[in-house]
């Protein structure tokens, strides 16, 4: 008796279970059919301008990709000239101060020269004044002789 019971109990739930199974095939089936047939209602003029709309939205889309390389293309020109133009920039920089040295460095050797100079001609004079002295000297010397 207890085997028959078994056996109507394992029954009645593989039924149980194959029931609920077919039960929830059919409602996604016809959940599946309801949503189709909703989609379907769409007006077809209205899918035709959704239809039209997307594909000029894509012809702007094109058309913006486009002027958008170009734009780019023209910044990567402007850019490399801009390099360009600080390289320049930087040497005409360089070369300034070079010279601004070689400036420097010319004022103080015809500083140091005019102090040569200066100094020569002190001692010239020097020289020139000890010599008039002595013609001076050596004219006395004569006159009084």
């Amino acid at each position: 008796m207890n085997e028959i019971m078994i056996e109507i109990s394992s029954y009645l739930i593989i039924a149980i279970m194959l029931g609920y199974i077919f039960g929830w095939l059919v409602t996604k089936a016809s959940r599946k059919e309801r949503f189709i047939k909703n989609s379907i209602r769409v007006d077809k003029e209205e899918l035709n301008k959704l239809t039209q709309k997307l594909i000029k939205c894509q012809s702007n889309h094109t058309a913006l990709l486009s002027e958008n390389n170009k734009i780019l293309l023209e910044n990567r020109e402007q850019k490399l000239q801009l390099h360009q133009i600080n390289k320049k920039l930087i040497e005409r920089d360089l070369l300034i101060k070079d010279k601004n040295n070689t400036i420097k460095t010319l004022n103080q050797t015809v500083e140091e020269q005019k102090d040569n100079l200066k100094q020569k001609l002190q001692e010239y004079e020097s020289e020139i004044e000890a010599f008039v002295n002595e013609r001076r000297k050596t004219l006395e010397k004569f006159k009084t002789l």
